[in-house]
Order: C-alpha cells, then sequence, then structure tokens
C-alpha cells in the first residue's frame, strides 16, 4: 500500500508578495520624496527620473525607488488612487529634469 504524505499548502504568489510587501513597508514613516537627480539616473542608465521615497521603519531608514519594471531597465511612475479619484506622479524625462514647466 502507498503511503500518501501530506503537502504543505502552496501559497499563491500574490500572497506571498502582498506579505513581503506589508513586512518590508507596513508601519514605515515618510521622511521625504524627491525625484532622482541627473547623475543618479546617468549612473543607473536611464533616460528618466523616477520619485524616490525616503521611508523609514524601526529605526531603520530606506529608500523605494521606482522602476518601469522588475529588472530596473528605467524609472517609473506612481498610480495613486484616493476617494477623489486616480492621479499620478509621472517619470520625468532626464531632458526636462532642469527646465521649468510651461
Amino acid at each position: 500500500m502507498k503511503q500518501q504524505t501530506k503537502t504543505k499548502p502552496t501559497k499563491t504568489c500574490k500572497a506571498h508578495w502582498t506579505d513581503k510587501a506589508n513586512e518590508m513597508l507596513k508601519g514605515s514613516k515618510i521622511i521625504r520624496c524627491e525625484y532622482l537627480s541627473q547623475e543618479d539616473c546617468e549612473r543607473e542608465l536611464w533616460y528618466n527620473s523616477s520619485l524616490a521615497i525616503f521611508l523609514e521603519k524601526n529605526k531603520k531608514r530606506f529608500w523605494i525607488v521606482l522602476s518601469q519594471d522588475d529588472e530596473m531597465n528605467d524609472g517609473g511612475s506612481l498610480i495613486v488612487h484616493n476617494d477623489d479619484g486616480w492621479d499620478t506622479l509621472p517619470r520625468i524625462s532626464t531632458n526636462f529634469l532642469n527646465k521649468p514647466m510651461p
């Protein structure tokens, strides 16, 4: 007779990454927000500057930097949703970083 083995339920990808995000970010305090500098973008070989959010949690400080994809190929945008609807904090082309707004 074949012995049955109990298998542990597998966590879904969504559940895994949601748990990881909560572990990393929940309870963090935003210290400041700023866009990456021209020099930061050049160092990363990016053509677009993204918002960077400086956080503190349990006396440790760290940055969240938005990327267009998982391989960090360029800066990304942040989509914000609240009771008033949707808004975007865009990535900014490095060609326009230090130019005045129209």
